[in-house]
């Protein structure tokens, strides 16, 4: 199983802490590599995007059995 946090907020931080600890697989998705840092998602995949928006999540491409939230 598998979620997406769609912005590497605080609450963002918690939720890939808590899904990695009940057996997700977690992938991160920010913009500012301040806050999708590996001290903060150490447990998540993170996927930078290019530029200053989410304009890149169209590249993304999530399963059908996957979850995503959006965290911002």
């Amino acid at each position: 199983m598998r979620v997406w946090l769609l912005g590497a907020s605080d609450a963002a931080a918690e939720v890939s802490a808590l899904a990695a600890h009940v057996g997700f697989a977690v992938t991160a998705v920010d913009y500012d590599p301040a806050y999708l840092s590996e001290g903060r998602f150490p447990d998540a995949k993170r996927i930078l995007l290019e530029g200053s928006n989410f304009d890149g999540l169209a590249h993304l491409t999530p399963a059908p059995a996957d979850y995503v939230c959006v965290l911002t």
